[in-house]
């Protein structure tokens, strides 16, 4: 960055210092320095603002400057003007302990880099040898080298400079905001007190005290904050709060209750230990019930163990208010929890622990202050591991549910870039699993019921459980409620023998519960129970209620008992006589927490009291009164029911007849339940079931297989789409098949093996271990070739792994068999069929997925683990293979061979030998090297098997020869390439055998004759690998490069030149490379010239002056790669006009195309130089004459476009010639120098009368600039250019000149434009529609927004303008007309116009200006695409939600009444999200509340698809 000249860049040079003094007194006060001294006097005081002293005597001197005039970055001539070379020398060789800091917010072009590296040095030689590594540095080096007024040509001067260099420091320090907020966080590590103003009183110290040009001490700074109520922080070894951290820590402790007074080990603690190890923070969640409190104790007890320091806090016991620091006072600290913990560990481990975090959820006005906070303490903990090396994590608990769906929770572990950011791991606990279960009640649970086992996998429902009394009743338990009823009841009889009355423990009992429920609240002051102090003591010493250890507020031990005692008096209302749908309240009182309570009372009734369940819930479907949603209830709690009752039938039948209910039925109660779905089926239906049926069946194929099968056989083989059908409506996972099923699926791929397609469950199969699999391979092989399936979705490699090593030898002797038989008229032979393609299905080939193929590379890797495992069996199982053998079948065998350990090197070198010729080409393995399989056998067991047998395959490799016929094609060939390409080729037709096998052998071992033959081979580097596959070919692809690019730095100028005057015909231009390179060489002018250009970017300067000695009439590319390299505003930061303008006026003549637009490039890149009439009359002559482009010349070429009629065709033409690239050059000319306008008027005037438009178009970029100059002349060529080609309208500056002019002839530019858009051109159409929508609005031209919105334009074109008018909605003086354009396309445009999607991304909604506007959108047919994005908007936005109630509404009715679609799960996920947010936050407002009850009503009326998700997101909220 650069800071404006003057006056104004002091004020910012004076900020900037004081920011950097602030820096260094903190430094001071952490004592890492002994003093600082500000615009110190005497010797080395000269030009440094700053000197730091250290303990170690260091001292050293700092240099600020926040800017360099209008330079982006610091050159050495820039630093010369600062004197910064002589003053750094002076004060370094005043004394060896000095070091000399130069400070800036701008980079140094390599210079820092340089300094490094001269500290890293073992002696100046090597400095030079190995750390000037390119000719950036070793040019800066000496660049330094004459500032400090040494000669590089003096060992003892190269030292001198990099001694200097080495006590040279180039700091780069930010600047802004960024540079505040660093401060601030260091600030607040050491400081109590606001930070901000904490960073003001230091940056202003020095002018406060007037301590100029004298030491400033730690003791100084402190002092100086203590006296303005700012202390240091220091707690290091306080007692006091020591104390208080435990006594809090403690008061966590008491609130947990264990099972059985013992903890569970979950696995979910090793992760959080393992993350708090490595210095991570954590995020545990889980859902209600699931034990994260007891994880949390778990912790807590390693924490202990350990002795790390921990604070642990409950968010919903105390909530964060005002800052961090009142947060801390709040729990009894001196500050910020934060801070204490890193004063009292010193920089050891220390851990915070926030549990029950969903506490803060929903982002009310209350819980976003603590929020707040919470930002605030995890900042400050990133501070401390930042700049105090602290080891500090934080532990937050939370439901899951919140932390997925709550706003603010998301935003609070937000990812970010910087190093310094908190690394959070989210680790989710979940239910118990049945091994924990077992831990903690031993081997009983494996006799429990199904229904009790699952119901004590919840950690709640098993704490309530290890209280009950052991007898039958306990083990005969089903429900949570029944669970809760046994345990009250229990707790009721203990509370008697105690000598409680029944009545006293009953009346508390309904005290707390009724204050809770009127209140909505879950703890109560202990002191409202005075005179039942005895009833709570039991109560809580019996494990029902907790009270923390100050004994100030009372809670029951889990949320889940307030909601039994809740539900237990509505039943006891309904046996009172009390009906259901009485109590639960009216239409707007029916919550989603009464509707969770409703479910209970249900499921209980239906438990307990099937007639009563029927007849209460009759009663709910019957009544007006009752909402949608809640009427579901009675639909959820039937789908539930294993055993349905004829009550329950009756209900079934009778509303699965109601339209409004059929859907809904169907999904809920249907779906997935054999007890209903299986009487919609008698065996005798002779008609085919509908799709709607067979989904149905599908649901329950897993859980009833048999009656699945049995009904769909009878239709079975009839047709192919029944068949696929039926196909599709068995077991997703065939592991669940019955027997019968999965016999009934072999069949149905065996009849038809095209549903292979559409069977996805291999995966599952192999992954369960199941033998099922082998079963499918077989049919899969067999099935080939008549049907040829593509591939097999068999999915992970560790489980494929897994099963080959449990099914290997099933796999082989099965499927082996299979694999030789189908491919036994694979048997190719060298060179014969090698472009066969009957079988390339079976081939090896990373481009062609095919199920036979994956077969057999896992028949192969069978064969590896059989012959690891059990190798004499293999071995023996191979030499019973009878040769000749398919190609596939081989390839299997050289696998399994190739896995055998070297014990059986003699027995595999012998099976070979037995017949060479067969056995050592595989051609289906690698169709890119047929030897490949060979090689690695060779290599393997030659060096240890016998002698005799080496020797044997020794010869046969050294005396194998190609046939007779395959080298007459070779030499052939030879001649075919030498007379089209006119360049001597040699291709070998003997010698690749042996150069593939003979480096395999064991070179030890091989004879004289084969290491002879070995080295002529490997020499000639026409014998070219692989040459054994399946084509022919020359060589590999490689990249053409000259033969010094790799040496171009070396290279001097006077060898430059030296190439560059050599005539073509007297170089090599021939191909050259190794084997191995990856590069052709060739040499000729081209690729040198390429090379120079890559040197030149480098050293721009350097060749910029080379070129003025190129000779006349060389390789023009020589020249545009010179001027390419200037044209790179890259180049260091340095520039000379002189020199270059040299270099332009000696080519700018060629007409040649790339230097024409090179000289342009440079011109462009460098506007502000001051350009001599020289250069810029070259300028003028490339724009007005070089040849290119002709009249009708387009050098870009489009397929899309072959007439170059488009408007972006025009554009990239006039930037790609050389007439339309000296235009472009003129205009940023323009900008910077507006007195040349009269020698460049002319230049304009006749390029705007060009003859090819791609120029006229690029003219348009000189009429904005021109415009500042003189107007009337610009609006000649402005209106010259728009008549003579319409395609002007979309170029770069016509609306900045329109807008301006419009209001003069509103007629004629209006004319214009409507012809624009009626044009047959796409873009310029499109364009014009745009603007036209512009003026409409910013001129107020009626007549063009009457046409506007009475023109039937095309989609494209209406999102054009809906673009435009989204863009100025926002703004207060054309918002009205902006709506009213907006409108009206939302009204009558019949596709999805995108550009509303802005309103939302670009925050243009004020609601109070844009409700019925916002209504009206969600309700038009834009909406369908805009509920995503607005809803995500609303939903990330910190809108007040509440004001957005009726636009949700209408979202809601319009979503309610579109057809099912899969983009429909999204949005109504979405939708929900916003509506909890906004029920929990308005739930108070009778207004608020029925929207979001009706909403609720609405989605579950609709009949969505997978309705499940959507009602327990409604539970789970409450």
């Amino acid at each position: 960055m650069s800071l404006e000249p003057g006056g104004r860049a002091d004020k910012y040079g004076n900020k900037y210092e004081n920011r950097y003094l602030a820096k260094l007194l903190l430094r001071l006060v952490k004592e890492e320095l002994t003093s600082v001294t500000v615009e110190p006097l005497g010797i080395n005081s000269n030009s440094v603002e700053f000197i730091s002293e250290q303990k170690d005597g260091i001292v050293k001197h700092y240099q600020c400057k926040a800017s360099n005039t209008t330079h982006p970055s610091w050159s050495i001539s820039d630093l010369r003007r600062y004197k910064v070379f002589e003053r750094s020398k002076e004060i370094i060789d005043n004394d060896i302990k000095n070091f000399y800091y130069f400070i800036s917010p701008l980079q140094y072009n390599g210079l820092d880099e340089l300094c490094k590296r001269a500290r890293t040095n073992s002696s100046p030689a090597d400095f030079k040898d190995y750390q000037l590594t390119n000719n950036n540095l070793r040019h800066m080096f000496n660049d330094c080298m004459a500032e400090f007024g040494l000669d590089k040509n003096i060992p003892s001067d190269v030292a001198e400079a990099v001694f200097i260099l080495s006590h040279c420091f180039f700091e780069q320090y930010i600047t802004g905001m960024e540079a505040e907020q660093d401060l601030e966080e260091y600030i607040g590590m050491l400081f109590t007190g606001k930070a901000s103003v904490v960073r003001v009183l230091l940056e202003q110290y020095a002018n406060d005290t007037e301590c100029y040009g004298v030491k400033i001490t730690a003791k100084d700074v402190i002092d100086y904050l203590e006296s303005k109520d700012i202390h240091f922080r220091n707690y290091h070894g306080n007692k006091t709060i020591l104390s208080r951290i435990r006594i809090i820590n403690s008061t966590y402790w008491d609130s947990y209750h264990a099972i059985h007074e013992n903890l569970v080990h979950r696995t979910a603690t090793d992760n959080i230990i393992e993350s708090i190890k490595d210095g991570h923070s954590v995020i545990l969640h889980g859902k209600a019930g699931t034990g994260k409190s007891g994880c949390l104790e778990e912790i807590i007890l390693y924490l202990k163990q350990t002795g790390i320091l921990y604070l642990s806090v409950k968010l919903d016991k105390h909530m964060p208010r005002i800052s961090a620091d009142a947060y801390g006072q709040d729990l009894g600290l001196p500050e910020s929890p934060i801070y204490c913990l890193a004063t009292l560990s010193v920089g050891k481990p220390c851990v915070l622990i926030m549990d029950q975090l969903d506490a803060l959820r929903w982002t009310s006005n209350h819980s976003s202050d603590a929020l707040d906070i919470c930002k605030e303490l995890i900042r400050q903990t990133e501070a401390i591991n930042r700049y105090s090396e602290g080891k500090i994590s934080i532990i937050f608990a939370s439901r899951t549910f919140d932390l997925e769906n709550d706003k603010g929770l998301k935003e609070l572990f937000a990812s970010s870039d910087s190093p310094s950011a908190l690394k959070w791991i989210k680790v989710n606990i979940d239910q118990f699993t049945k091994a924990d279960v077992i831990q903690i009640i031993g081997q009983t649970y494996s006799y429990l019921s199904s229904r009790l086992q699952k119901l004590l996998l919840t950690p709640s429902s098993l704490y309530v459980w290890s209280k009950l009394e052991e007898n039958a009743q306990k083990n005969s338990i089903s429900s949570v409620f029944e669970l809760m009823n046994t345990w009250w009841q229990q707790i009721q009889q203990k509370c008697i023998s105690v000598g409680l009355q029944f009545e006293t423990v009953i009346s508390c009992k309904d005290r707390i519960v009724g204050l809770m429920e009127s209140r909505g609240i879950f703890s109560l002051p202990r002191v409202i129970f005075v005179d039942q102090a005895k009833e709570i003591d039991i109560l809580v010493s019996l494990g029902l209620l907790n009270s923390n250890s100050n004994a100030k507020s009372i809670s029951f031990t889990h949320q889940s008992f307030l909601d039994y005692f809740i539900t237990s008096d509505i039943l006891e209302k309904i046996y009172l006589g009390y009906e259901l749908k009485d109590l639960i309240g009216d239409r707007n009182s029916q919550t989603p927490l009464i509707r969770y309570r409703l479910l209970t009372v249900l499921q209980n009734l239906l438990e307990s009291d099937p007639d009563s369940f029927a007849k209460q819930s009759v009663a709910l479907l019957q009544t007006s009164d009752v909402r949608f949603y809640f009427n579901c209830a009675v639909f959820e709690v039937i789908s539930q029911c294993d055993t349905p009752t004829a009550e329950i039938y009756q209900i079934i039948d009778k509303y699965i007849q109601k339209p409004e209910w059929s859907d809904y039925i169907t999904q809920v109660v249907l779906y997935g339940h054999p007890a209903f779905v299986m009487r919609l089926f008698p065996l005798s239906n002779s008609v085919f079931p509908s799709d709607e049926y067979l989904s149905l069946l599908k649901s329950i194929s897993s859980k009833e297989p048999d009656f699945v099968t049995d009904k769909l056989r009878l239709f079975a083989f009839l047709n192919a789409e029944q068949d696929r059908k039926i196909f599709w409506t068995l077991c997703h996972d065939a592991n669940d098949d019955s027997d019968e099923m999965f016999e009934f699926r072999m069949q149905l791929l065996q009849n038809d093996p095209t549903l292979f397609q559409n069977f996805w469950g291999f995966h599952e199969l192999i992954k369960q271990s199941s033998e099922r699999a082998i079963d499918l391979f077989e049919i899969a092989i067999g099935c080939w070739p008549n049907h040829k399936v593509s591939r097999l979705h068999i999915g992970e490699s560790t489980n494929l792994t897994r099963y080959t090593k449990q099914y290997a030898w099933p796999l082989v002797t099965k499927l082996f068999p299979k694999i030789c038989e189908i491919t036994s008229d694979y048997l190719p032979h060298w060179p014969d069929n090698k472009w066969n393609f009957d079988y390339e299905d079976w081939e090896s080939n990373e481009f062609k997925e095919s199920a036979v193929r994956e077969i057999t590379e896992i028949v192969k890797e069978a064969f590896a683990e059989c012959a690891q495992s059990s190798p004499n069996e293999l071995m023996a199982f191979v030499k019973e293979v009878k040769y000749p053998v398919s190609a596939v079948g081989h390839e299997c065998i050289m696998h399994a061979v190739l896995n055998l350990s070297t014990d059986y090197a003699d027995e595999v070198i012998e099976w070979i030998l037995e017949d060479v010729a067969t056995k050592i080409f595989v051609f289906s393995a690698k169709k890119d090297n047929y030897l490949s399989d060979s090689a690695q056998i060779i290599k393997k067991f030659s060096s240890t098997c016998s002698i005799a047998l080496f020797r044997q395959l020794e010869q046969y490799i050294c005396n194998w020869k190609e046939s007779t016929e395959q080298m007459v094609y070779i030499f052939k060939r030879r001649l075919d390439v030498q007379k089209a390409h006119h360049i001597p080729v040699y291709y070998a037709y003997w010698g690749h055998f042996q150069k593939a096998l003979l480096p395999n052998m064991d070179v030890s071992r091989l004879s004289a004759y084969s290491k002879q033959l070995l080295n002529v081979v490997t020499r000639n580097s026409w014998i070219q690998l692989p040459y054994f596959y399946c084509g022919f070919t020359m060589g590999s692809v490689k990249t053409v490069v000259s033969p010094v690019d790799n040496y171009t730095e070396q290279l001097s100028d006077k060898t430059w030149l030296q190439i560059i005057s050599t005539p073509q015909n007297k170089m090599n231009d021939r191909w050259r490379g190794s084997d191995n390179s990856p590069y052709y060489i060739e040499a000729n002018h081209q690729s040198f010239a390429s090379a120079l250009g890559s040197q030149a970017k480098r050293e721009p300067l350097r060749f910029a002056k080379l070129s003025l000695s190129f000779p006349a009439n060389c390789y023009e590319g020589y020249i545009s790669h010179v001027l390419y390299a200037l044209s790179d505003n890259s180049s260091n930061g340095e520039f000379d006009v002189e020199l270059v303008s040299k270099v332009i006026q000696r080519y700018g003549h060629s007409k040649d195309l790339n230097i024409a637009i090179a000289v342009s490039r440079v011109i462009e890149k460098h506007p502000n130089e001051m350009w001599s009439d020289d250069v810029i009359n070259i300028l003028r002559e490339i724009a007005l004459n070089h040849p290119h482009p002709d009249k009708d010349e387009y050098g870009v070429t489009s397929s899309s476009d072959p007439e170059h009629k488009s408007t972006h065709s025009l554009l990239q033409n006039s930037i790609n010639c050389a007439r339309g690239c000296a235009v472009h050059a003129i205009a940023t000319l323009l900008w910077e120098h507006y007195d040349w306008g009269d020698k460049l008027k002319s230049t304009i005037l006749l390029a705007s009368k060009d003859p090819n438009p791609a120029v006229r178009f690029a003219v348009m970029d000189c009429v904005l600039p021109y415009y500042n100059i003189e107007k009337a002349f610009s609006v000649e060529i402005f209106t010259s250019l728009t008549e003579d080609d319409l395609r002007i309208v979309a170029a770069h500056g016509y609306w900045d000149i329109l807008s301006r002019e419009y209001d003069n002839r509103n007629a004629y530019y209006r004319g214009i434009l409507i012809k624009a858009c009626l044009s047959e051109i796409d873009d310029l159409a499109e364009c014009a529609a745009g603007l036209l929508c512009a003026v409409g609005i910013y001129h107020n031209d009626q007549e063009a927004l009457s046409f506007i919105m009475s023109h039937p334009f095309s989609v494209k074109l209406q999102g054009r303008i809906c673009t435009q008018a989204v863009f100025s909605f926002n703004l207060d003086e054309y918002h009205d007309k902006s709506k009213t354009v907006l409108t009206y396309l939302m009204d009558h445009s019949s596709g999805e116009l995108q550009g509303f999607n802005r309103l939302f991304f670009d925050r243009c909604i004020v609601i109070q200006r844009d409700e019925e506007f916002l209504i009206h959108l969600m309700e038009s047919i834009q909406s369908t695409h805009l509920f995503h994005s607005f809803l995500h908007y609303l939903y990330e936005s910190d809108e007040d939600i509440c004001s957005f109630a009726r636009v949700l509404n209408a979202i809601g009715n319009s979503l309610s009444q579109m057809p099912p679609e899969g983009g429909e799960r999204l949005i109504v996920t979405d939708l929900v999200k916003c509506v909890i947010r906004l029920f929990d936050k308005g739930k108070d407002d009778s207004f608020v509340r029925e929207v979001c009850l009706d909403i609720w009503d609405k989605l579950f009326m609709s009949n969505l698809h997978d309705i499940k998700p959507l009602s327990d997101m409604i539970d789970n909220f409450e």
